[in-house]
C-alpha cells in the first residue's frame, strides 16, 4: 500500500520570493523553508512515490524534508480514502463588532468618560493601547484607567496596554506608584517603559522596561522587529485584512479621532463627535481591506501574515488609481528579495519619504 503523508491541518505555509515560512501558530512558533518545500506541502496529500518518480535527481533531498517535517510533527502519514475526515481549514476572518482595538494617545484635552465608555461598549472595543508620552499626564491616565475598569463599566474592555516615555526624565515617588498600582490591575495586560536610564527598575512581571527614546506618535510604525506571538486569529485576519488598521480607531494626543494617531486625516474631535457616526464615514474605513497581499514588496514577503502593517509613513512610491497607497511601509527594513535587514533610517532609496515625514531626527 502506498504512503502519503498529510500536513497537520493547523499549520499554514506562506510562499515568500527568497524562501516560504511555515507558520505553526499552535505552538507559536514557524519555520523557514524552501520554496520547493512550500510546493511539496500546499498539496492536499503528499504523495512520496510520486515525487521520487518525477524528480529521480532529487531523492535525497524531497527523503531530507520528510525526515525535517516528521522530525517537528508537522505530517502525520494517512490513505487517500481518509480524505473525507480532513477537510480544508476554513480561513475566514470575522467578527460581531464594529471595532475591536483602539489606541489613545493621553493628552492635553480631557475624555467625557461616561460617553466614551458607553460608546466604545456599543462599538464592542475589547483591547485599548494606551500611550503616554508626558508623564504630567501620568495621574490623569490612572485616574482614567480606574473609571474605565469599575466592575459596572458599560463597556467591553477585556485588557488594555499602556506604554509609557520616561526617555532622559526620572520617576518621581509618586509616578512610581501610579505605574506599579497601574500593574495591579487585572484588565491591564502589560506595561512598556521606554527610558534610557539603565538604572530605572521596577519589580512587577507585567512592567517591561525597554531602553529606547520614544518621543511621540511619529516612533510608532517600526515593522522590522514587531513579530512577537503568532495566533490564528491574526493569521486569518491577516490574510483579508490590514493586519494594523482593521477595525481600528484612535484618539491623538490633541483629541482628533483617526484610523490611526499617526496619521493626518482627522474625522472630527472625540467629545464632539459620536464615534458610532465616526465609523460609518465614507474614508474611515479605506484601508481596512488592503492585505499586505495587496501591497508592493510586502506581497512577495514570507512574513506578510505575521507583520503589521503602517499606512501612516510608507515609501509614497506605489499610488493606484483610487488613491491608495499600496506602497512598503517606510520604517519597514527587511527585504524579501534579498533576506537581509538594512536599517530602515540609512537606506538612501527612502531619503526623500524620510524627509516628507520629517523623520531625520529618528
Amino acid at each position: 500500500m502506498k504512503k502519503y503523508y498529510k500536513l497537520f491541518p493547523s499549520l499554514i505555509p506562506v510562499k515568500g520570493y527568497l524562501r516560504s515560512l511555515l507558520l505553526d501558530p499552535s505552538r507559536d512558533n514557524f519555520y523557514f523553508i524552501p520554496n520547493d518545500l512550500h510546493e511539496i506541502i500546499s498539496k492536499d496529500f503528499i504523495d512520496v512515490d510520486k515525487l521520487y518518480e518525477e524528480h529521480p535527481d532529487d531523492i535525497a533531498i524531497i527523503d531530507e524534508y520528510i525526515q525535517f517535517l516528521t522530525k517537528n510533527e508537522l505530517l502525520f502519514e494517512v490513505s487517500l480514502d481518509d480524505e473525507p475526515f480532513f477537510p480544508k481549514l476554513n480561513k475566514n476572518w470575522e467578527t460581531p463588532f464594529q471595532i475591536t482595538n483602539m489606541v489613545i494617545d493621553i493628552g492635553n484635552y480631557e475624555i467625557q468618560k461616561d460617553k466614551f465608555s458607553f460608546e466604545i461598549g456599543k462599538l464592542g472595543v475589547n483591547t485599548l493601547e494606551i500611550r503616554v508620552f508626558d508623564l504630567k499626564y501620568l495621574e490623569y491616565t490612572d485616574h482614567f484607567i480606574s473609571f474605565l475598569s469599575k466592575e459596572n463599566r458599560v463597556n467591553r474592555l477585556k485588557n488594555i496596554q499602556i506604554n509609557i516615555s520616561v526617555n532622559n526624565q526620572s520617576l518621581s515617588r509618586l509616578q512610581r506608584k501610579i505605574i506599579l498600582m497601574l500593574a495591579t490591575k487585572p484588565i491591564i495586560s502589560g506595561i512598556t517603559i521606554f527610558s534610557l536610564n539603565t538604572l530605572l527598575q521596577l519589580e512587577n512581571e507585567k512592567i517591561h522596561i525597554i531602553e529606547k527614546n520614544v518621543l511621540n506618535e511619529k516612533d510608532c510604525g517600526v515593522i522590522d522587529n514587531n513579530i512577537s506571538f503568532l495566533t490564528r486569529n491574526l493569521i486569518f485576519e491577516s490574510m483579508s485584512y490590514n493586519s494594523c488598521l482593521n477595525c481600528k480607531l484612535s484618539i491623538d494626543s490633541d483629541g482628533n479621532i483617526k484610523n490611526c494617531p499617526s496619521m493626518s486625516r482627522s474625522f472630527g474631535k472625540i467629545n464632539d463627535k459620536n464615534l458610532d457616526e465616526i465609523t460609518q464615514a465614507p474614508d474611515f474605513k479605506k484601508y481596512w481591506n488592503i492585505s499586505k497581499d495587496s501591497i508592493e514588496v510586502c506581497k512577495d514577503c514570507e512574513f506578510r501574515y505575521i507583520c503589521t502593517d503602517c499606512r501612516a509613513y510608507t515609501e509614497r512610491t506605489h499610488v493606484d488609481k483610487n488613491n491608495f497607497d499600496l506602497s512598503k511601509p517606510l520604517k519597514c527594513s527587511y527585504d524579501p528579495y534579498t533576506g537581509n535587514l538594512n536599517p530602515w533610517t540609512k537606506d538612501e532609496s527612502k531619503k526623500n519619504s524620510i524627509e516628507f515625514y520629517n523623520l531625520n531626527n529618528l
